[in-house]
């Protein structure tokens, strides 16, 4: 997965996070980093079959409909 214009290897069965620890390795990947404190997170189902983008400067995300592949 690419973000913030790095690569972000996601491990499969990883072990779970919560909301501080998400925000905390998100806001390391930021140039420059920065503190992100979660408040709450929003369940990944909400976005399946949706391409996400996180444009960071203007502090907004957007999502549109994504390319269908086969799980």
């Amino acid at each position: 997965m690419r973000l913030f214009g790095n690569s972000v290897t996601l491990v499969p069965n990883a072990p779970p996070l919560d909301a501080v620890a998400i925000g905390k390795q998100i806001g390391s990947l930021a140039e420059p980093a920065v503190d992100m404190d979660l408040d709450g997170l929003v369940g990944t189902h909400l976005f399946r079959g949706l391409a996400l983008t996180i444009d960071w400067k203007a502090r907004c995300f957007t999502r549109r409909p994504g390319a269908r592949r086969p799980r």
